[in-house]
């Protein structure tokens, strides 16, 4: 069985641009990524 190389980014950006509902659901969850790798960081530094 073969693999097939995808471009992730660009399959989202054609799932957003085609589907409001999960243009809404991927824009809304990056402030959550966001905040959580800022998370993240501080808990690095604080180690």
């Amino acid at each position: 069985m073969s693999f097939v190389n995808e471009n992730i980014n660009q399959v989202i950006e054609t799932k957003r641009e085609a589907d409001a509902d999960f243009k809404k659901a991927w824009d809304d969850s990056r402030e959550e990524y966001r905040l959580i790798g800022e998370m993240i960081s501080l808990r690095k530094q604080e180690k």
